[in-house]
């Protein structure tokens, strides 16, 4: 449909809804009737003359549209209500079972609905809703466990996707949603069983072939006790495994003008820790040696999605896109080098770059390890990050160096304002980390544990989306009180957004990042809340994060070589609360007159490496 065709039928639907307000059924009947047979289906015009149906009383024949509608468009929310009211009014109080069956099932498909455009606690609602009328429906209590996973209620997922077995033993689904539960919980061997018995019953199930590859290889950074060895040869062992699809390396084709072609790949061109550092450096790639296109593979669009669209760039959503499709996509665009955001996390198009869309690809930020691709040329990293000549040995790309720091940080807009470290007030100092659950290790909770026996009266807030979960809660709980902490010194607050979580730093003195893979967006957020950061000096990309910006920051003497030094450095900060005070004061000032939030130069730096790789020397004159 053209845009003056669709013009044209809004404009008639909106005048139909009008008629149908004023109770004038009949005239808005009579407006809909020729447009049922001009346009082809529509989703709000069928919806228009299904409403004008049942608000003019003929109940049958609207129940009928409200079916074909939510039958041929899944995912169209408004159906769904009037189509459950006139089916309830129809079926009265003692309807038979198998009408509930069918009551249950529409209720499961608003659900999807709602899940489909991230509304999880609707969605929970509508599949409650459905198992209330059919508790032996196994799609509804599988999916139900899907939406309770992003809200962070864990443990009831993991329940939940059991039921779902129980009943259905063969259901893919419930298999995957029953691993994505065991992983969060931190139970990685379930999971993969869990991966496993999905990818049985259905090799080519997308999401469970996923979680049960590169997502496995993903978790392996999490994990305190594996050497770099190690994770080298898992993702270098998925590599090979891959090698005999990834296509020839394609000559670079050349594009309009002088211009370097430069693409983003990524899942996250949304509000995402990834987009505080991702806009500046698309904002502020110099215009004039480059061309940028983003690919956005993502559901999700936002006011930041829409504040990159309305750069100077070239914006493709791929989401929808087969591999074969996207990678025709960015083939067309005739880049010079793709840079992949995501490495093997969600929203990736691993598969997809085994298609070579561009003669040069490189990663950066998003998956801060090798990816072991064979189709991935180059790692855009640090010096602090990865320490030259020894991470080299742990990938399969080139690592090619920044000058600077790879970190260029844009504070949230609404950020509140610093105020004096909390301790004054308090009497006792408060410690604080706002990372992903997974990232606190037993060895992390031991270490922190220790500290709070060191520095007496010390308080620590925990804030996670997991912690929405109790059984995630008890979990932790039982962890501190194994090392001697009692439990009223330890706050587990379920993470906000829009912004509030950021108003945690105003009750935390010190910051403390886990290990060993550490904060990025966290550290930044912290500090610029004027909270000191302690981090430990990993051996591995994911721990070295804070190494990089606490260092970029001008501030060295918070990064701990070991655990024992770690603890002693925040034992210090907390021993002087009004030198505490003072770095709180003068920390976002420090923060924004230094290299992090240096936007322009920053992407000045990124550029130069991005013309040396296309220009074949990745390595600084």
């Amino acid at each position: 449909m053209d845009n003056a065709m669709d013009n044209e039928l809004s404009n008639l639907i909106s005048q139909a809804g009008i008629l149908a307000s004023q109770g004038s059924f009949a005239q808005a009947k009579a407006l809909l009737t020729p447009a049922m047979q001009k346009y082809a289906p529509h989703p709000y015009l069928w919806h228009n003359w299904a409403q004008v149906l049942a608000d003019s009383g003929n109940l049958i024949e609207a129940e009928q549209w409200f079916c074909q509608i939510v039958d041929r468009w899944f995912f169209f929310l408004p159906p769904y209500e009037p189509l459950i009211h006139i089916i309830r009014n129809r079926l009265g109080p003692k309807p038979p079972l198998e009408s509930l069956a069918i009551l249950a099932r529409i209720f499961n498909n608003q659900g999807n609905a709602f899940e489909a455009i991230g509304d999880y606690s609707k969605a929970c609602g509508c599949y409650r809703q459905a198992l209330g009328l059919n508790g032996k429906y196994a799609n509804a209590w599988s999916n139900l466990s899907n939406s309770l996973n992003p809200m962070g209620l864990v443990s009831e997922s993991e329940d939940c996707a059991r039921k779902a077995i129980a009943l259905d033993p063969t259901h893919v689904g419930a298999w995957n949603n029953l691993g994505c539960a065991l992983t969060n919980l931190g139970r990685i061997p379930e999971a993969e069983g869990c991966f496993a018995e999905a990818l049985r019953l259905e090799p080519g199930h997308p999401v469970a072939k996923h979680n049960g590859s590169v997502g496995k290889i993903f978790n392996l950074l999490f994990i305190d006790t594996l050497e770099n060895t190690d994770i080298f040869k898992a993702h270098e062992d998925w590599g090979r495994q891959i090698a005999c699809k990834v296509q020839k390396r394609q000559q670079s084709l050349p594009g309009e003008g002088n211009k370097v072609r430069v693409g983003f790949l990524s899942g996250d061109f949304r509000v995402h820790a990834m987009a505080l550092f991702v806009v500046p450096l698309l904002q502020h790639l110099d215009r004039d040696r480059f061309e940028l296109f983003c690919y956005a593979n993502q559901r999700t669009m936002d006011e930041v999605s829409g504040f990159i669209r309305s750069l100077p760039l070239t914006w493709r959503e791929t989401i929808h896109l087969s591999d074969e499709g996207c990678a025709e996509l960015i083939k067309a665009d005739r880049l010079d080098i793709l840079v992949d955001l995501c490495g093997h996390t969600e929203g990736h198009r691993t598969y997809m770059l085994s298609h070579r869309p561009a003669p040069l690809i490189a990663g950066w930020l998003g998956y801060m390890c090798t990816t072991g691709h064979p189709a991935i040329d180059y790692r855009i990293t640090d010096y602090l990050t990865d320490p030259a000549p020894e991470s080299a040995s742990f990938h399969t790309e080139k690592l090619a160096y920044l000058e600077g720091c790879q970190f260029s940080f844009r504070p949230e807009r609404h950020a509140p304002p610093v105020k004096a470290t909390p301790a004054l007030e308090k009497g006792f100092v408060t410690f604080g980390s706002l990372n992903n659950v997974r990232k606190l290790t037993l060895a992390t909770i031991k270490t922190w544990a220790h500290l709070l026996h060191r520095v007496p009266k010390s308080r620590l807030i925990l804030q996670a989306k997991l912690f929405e979960d109790l059984g995630t809660k008890g979990y932790f709980r039982g962890l501190f009180e194994a090392f001697g902490i009692d439990f009223c010194r330890v706050e587990l607050r379920p993470f906000v957004f829009d912004n509030q979580h950021l108003r945690t730093y105003q009750e935390v003195d010190i910051a403390l990042d886990p290990f060993p893979y550490g904060g990025g967006a966290t550290t930044c957020d912290a500090l610029w809340m004027g909270v000191p950061v302690v981090t430990l000096s990993g051996n591995r990309s994911v721990g070295r994060m804070g190494v990089s910006i606490l260092s970029a920051l001008g501030c060295p003497q918070w990064i701990a070589k070991d655990q024992e030094e770690y603890i002693q450095i925040a034992q210090d900060l907390a021993l002087n609360q009004h030198r505490l005070n003072s770095i709180r004061l003068g920390l976002r000032a420090k923060l924004e007159a230094g290299p992090l939030r240096d936007e322009a130069g920053f992407a000045k730096d990124f550029g130069n490496t991005l013309l040396r790789l296309v220009n074949g020397v990745p390595e600084k004159n």
